[in-house]
């Protein structure tokens, strides 16, 4: 029954994408589309955001070393904060812009275009291989296939439907994850306390060496490097796109704001449900402990429910990052250099070009088998290169092209 429910979430989720993609006409539609309403566009900001990192990732590293780790994903919760005060108003004054290559065009010309296009490359392909890592870990947990079989499955279905319609299937799978996220984290959290034996008990059961963040100094460095990561490299490219698809005045900032505030609620309710896991099954490998206690622990049909809700936290970021991914490789790092194709043939690459890195990204995620290994570099990476330029852009600060080159090696560095 509940193998059934994921695979009708995975087909239904097919058919939602292509239906709502169809008569893409231009490479234009295909990347951006305006007009969504507050609640649309807050729905798939927050299924874009909550992804593996803080849905396997928290269960993970609280399971693993304690705490700590779910306070230090907090930064994430605090960036939005300041993305929604200090830069959310800033790109929208900006006008006729739809990507981030754009923004740099303005202010460097195509060189500024061509390194913004070759840093999104190398964040969106360690996001979805990230996403597309903890797909694999779902689908072996739960169903003992494979990993190659599970990805396949669940990526499969995301690169198809973002390959036909683009930005709109992206977005009318997106509030469609978005439902299933929201039920997927309290049905979960409350059945594992009620197997626990409610609220009472798990507080009694609690092990002093994951709650006691005195006993857990040797993490603190690693932790507080992260909270500070995330706290001032969480504006991915990604996000970036949805703040941009915000035309209305302080829409951004809004769906920005109330995209922190939930995630606080969903990371520090994973972080009792990675506690909830080390009390049930202490003995567990990490990395699957919340697919296995799904397994363990929910009966029949919430079971399902639940397994196609972790699916939408990990497709909803993929299938974004995969969309934002092809957009750019295409305008930024392929039609600057040879744009006389006609609008039909421009549509035609940027499809195949999203086949394409969906099947370079599966090979990182195959290569890479570690999420939060992964999602770490895709964070260390952006915040250094890009994304300073980027906020000085926003205030009116543009280097020359000798110190915005010279200033992105050395954050690479």
């Amino acid at each position: 029954m509940d193998l059934i429910i994921v695979v009708f979430y995975l087909i239904s989720t097919l058919i939602l994408g292509i239906y709502f993609g169809r008569n893409i006409k231009t490479l234009k539609d295909f990347a951006i589309s305006s007009g969504y309403s507050t609640n649309f566009l807050l729905a798939t900001l927050f299924a874009t955001v909550i992804g593996g990192g803080s849905t396997l990732g928290i269960v993970t590293n609280v399971h693993r070393y304690g705490i700590i780790f779910m306070f230090a994903f907090m930064g994430a919760s605090f960036n939005k904060y300041l993305v929604a005060n200090f830069v959310a108003p800033k790109i929208q004054k900006l006008k006729h812009i739809s990507s981030l290559g754009d923004i740099f065009e303005n202010s460097y010309g195509k060189f500024g275009r061509i390194l913004s296009g070759i840093c999104v490359f190398f964040v969106s392909v360690a996001c979805i291989g990230h996403q597309t890592t903890a797909i694999g870990y779902v689908f072996k947990s739960f169903f003992d296939i494979d990993f190659l079989t599970g990805v396949t499955l669940a990526y499969g279905t995301l690169v198809l439907y973002s390959s036909i319609g683009g930005i709109r299937s992206v977005i009318a799978t997106d509030v469609y994850q978005f439902a299933l996220i929201c039920a997927f984290v309290p049905i979960t959290l409350i059945v594992c306390l009620q197997k626990i034996g409610g609220i009472q008990s798990f507080i009694f059961s609690l092990p002093a060496n994951k709650i006691n963040l005195t006993d857990q100094l040797f993490y603190w460095p690693q932790a507080i490097t992260i909270f500070f990561m995330m706290l001032f490299s969480g504006l991915d490219p990604g996000f970036i796109h949805r703040i941009i698809m915000a035309r209305e005045k302080n829409q951004g900032k809004y769906i920005t704001k109330i995209t922190g505030h939930f995630s606080f609620i969903i990371f520090f309710s994973m972080g009792m449900i990675g506690l909830c896991c080390y009390i049930l099954f202490p003995h567990i490998e990490p990395n699957i402990a919340l697919p296995h206690m799904i397994k363990e622990v929910l009966p029949p049909v919430l079971k399902g429910v639940a397994m196609s809700g972790l699916l939408a936290t990990l497709m909803s970021t993929a299938d974004t990052a995969l969309h934002v991914l092809s957009v750019s490789v295409c305008e930024d790092l392929i039609l600057t250099f040879k744009n006389d194709f006609s609008e039909k043939k421009k549509l035609h690459l940027v499809r195949i070009i999203t086949a394409l890195m969906g099947l370079l990204s599966l090979s990182i995620a195959l290569y890479f088998q570690d999420i939060f290994s992964i999602m770490v570099f895709a964070f260390s990476f952006w915040g250094p290169t890009v994304l300073i330029p980027f906020i000085m852009i926003l205030y009116g600060h543009i280097f020359t092209k000798k110190e915005l080159c010279v200033g992105s090696m050395i954050g690479l560095v």
